[in-house]
């Protein structure tokens, strides 16, 4: 089973900063309710670090958060590819050496 778990049809309520939402689709709904608290968890860190009232707001941060994670990761990524494939590289170049 993927970290999406099986394809399952319906929906899954979930409850972000105080508000439910119903999301429809074929998801695991474990899986959408990890997601949901994740998000969950950026709007109340960001609603209680920076006073802010507007839910509009909040949701705006906690997305340019998560996006700033996200591009993070992926970065670092690429850069572990680069390094794995340089070492790829020396290890084939000793190789054909001893060959």
């Amino acid at each position: 089973m993927t970290e999406f778990g099986q394809a399952k049809e319906g929906s899954t309520k979930v409850n972000i900063h105080g508000v439910e939402y119903t999301i429809a689709g074929e998801i695991n709904p474990e899986y959408v309710q990890r997601l949901a608290k994740y998000v969950d968890q950026k709007m109340w860190e960001i609603a209680e670090s920076n006073a802010l009232t507007s839910d509009t707001k909040i949701a705006v941060l906690a997305a340019l958060n998560i996006a700033n994670e996200l591009f993070s990761l992926k970065e670092m990524s690429f850069e572990e590819q680069e390094q794995v494939t340089e070492k790829t590289r020396s290890l084939l170049a000793k190789i054909d050496e001893l060959i």
